[in-house]
């Protein structure tokens, strides 16, 4: 491009999201299947577990965006690490609650859930901070 000196890459908000989406499905995968099936093969997942993270991402649609429009510009090695922190609770909040809803007894062993249904071990739900 003319005007630019160096070139950039720059990955759109839709894909982000969906990996945040193959994020929470992975983690499902080894959650479900255990650690014990030899090397990582990529499968299949039921369309169930589709149909949940999608269920787990939607009320969280506004945070991601505000993440991802806050990595706009944000080369500062200190909004870089604000940011990931605040990408890791998000998808942590979001793991536990599939967790909660693919196997509600399992409650007692990764925490208790909130008022808003959403299960986690001390502390807050994610929510950026401007």
């Amino acid at each position: 491009m003319r005007g630019v000196e160096a070139p950039s890459l720059a990955w759109t908000d839709e894909v982000l999201t969906g990996l945040a989406h193959s994020a929470l499905l992975g983690y499902l995968a080894v959650a479900h299947y255990g650690r014990g099936r030899g090397d990582w093969a990529e499968a299949e997942q039921p369309d169930f577990w589709h149909d949940a993270v999608s269920q787990v991402l939607q009320p969280r649609a506004e945070l991601l965006a505000a993440l991802w429009s806050a990595r706009e510009g944000g080369d500062d090695p200190e909004d870089v690490q604000h940011l990931r922190a605040q990408l890791q609770a998000l998808l942590s909040d979001g793991s536990r609650e599939l967790l909660l809803r693919l196997y509600p007894a399992a409650g007692d062993a990764i925490g208790a859930a909130g008022s808003d249904g959403i299960a986690r071990r001390g502390g807050s739900p994610a929510r950026p901070v401007a």
